[in-house]
C-alpha cells in the first residue's frame, strides 16, 4: 500500500490521526492500491436525526480510497470500523443484488426522496455501493444555460425549483477570488467566499473531510 502523496511503500497500515501519528494494522487483505485512513474517535454530523437522536456522535472509523469509488466504516474499535469498511469494499466487486450486477443510479433514494447526484457518480440501487464517473452531462440532461454545452461546472436551483446548469466559460467568478489569489482578502471576505462555495447548491464533489451520514431508505 503506497502513500498518494510522497508514494512511499506504507505496508498494510491505517493512516490514523492520533496525536503521534501512529499507523494501525490493516487486518484486511486490501489491494496495494487501495489507500486507508482512519481513528478512534470520528466526530459524526447526521444530516436529519430522526426524532430523539442526537444531531452528532463519536466512532472510531476507517475510509479506503479504491479506484473509482469511496468507502467508510464505523464500529467500536478501528478494527471493527475496517471489517465494516471492507464489507462495503466486498459488496462493491459482488453485488448481493439478485442479478449479481450492481444497476447504477444517478443518485440514491433517501426516506425523504431522491437525491440525485449532478458530478457523475452514482449508487447501485440493490447494494448502495457508490462510484464516480458513471454517468456524463449529458446522460444527466445537464446542458450550459447560455452556451448549451454539456455540463458539471456549476448548477444552481431558482426560485421555482428548477436546476440552472453553467459551463466555467459562462460562470460568473467572484472577483474578490483574485484578491485571494493576490493575498489581499481579509478574513472576514475569506470567510464569506468560503461559505459560498460550500453553499448547497454547488456539489462539485461528493466527500468531505467531516462525514454526515444520510438517511437510508
Amino acid at each position: 500500500m503506497r502513500d498518494p502523496i510522497s508514494g512511499q511503500d506504507i505496508g498494510r497500515t491505517i493512516a490514523c490521526g492520533n496525536p503521534d501519528r501512529t499507523p494501525a494494522p490493516a487486518l484486511m487483505p486490501w489491494p496495494d492500491d487501495v489507500y486507508l485512513q482512519g481513528g478512534g474517535r470520528g466526530l459524526v454530523f447526521r444530516r436529519n436525526p430522526a426524532e430523539g437522536e442526537a444531531g452528532s456522535y463519536t466512532t472510531a472509523f476507517v475510509e479506503a480510497f479504491v479506484v473509482g469509488s469511496f468507502l467508510r466504516g464505523e464500529g467500536p474499535t478501528i478494527a471493527d470500523a475496517e471489517k465494516s469498511c471492507w464489507d462495503s469494499y466486498q459488496r462493491l466487486l459482488h453485488c448481493p443484488g439478485p442479478t449479481g450486477e450492481h444497476s447504477w443510479k444517478p443518485g440514491r433514494t433517501l426516506r425523504s426522496g431522491f437525491d440525485p447526484y449532478r458530478n457523475g457518480a452514482g449508487f447501485c440501487e440493490h447494494c448502495n455501493a457508490f462510484r464516480s464517473g458513471l454517468f456524463t452531462a449529458e446522460e444527466l440532461g445537464q446542458f450550459c444555460q447560455t452556451c448549451g454545452e454539456p455540463t458539471m461546472w456549476h448548477y444552481e436551483r431558482d426560485a421555482d425549483g428548477v436546476d440552472r446548469f453553467l459551463c466555467e466559460t459562462h460562470t460568473p467568478r467572484d472577483p474578490r477570488l483574485d484578491d485571494l489569489a493576490d493575498g489581499e482578502l481579509d478574513e472576514s471576505a475569506l470567510h464569506e467566499v468560503l461559505t459560498a462555495l460550500a453553499a448547497p447548491s454547488r456539489r462539485d464533489t461528493e466527500s468531505t473531510s467531516t462525514h454526515r451520514p444520510e438517511e437510508t431508505p
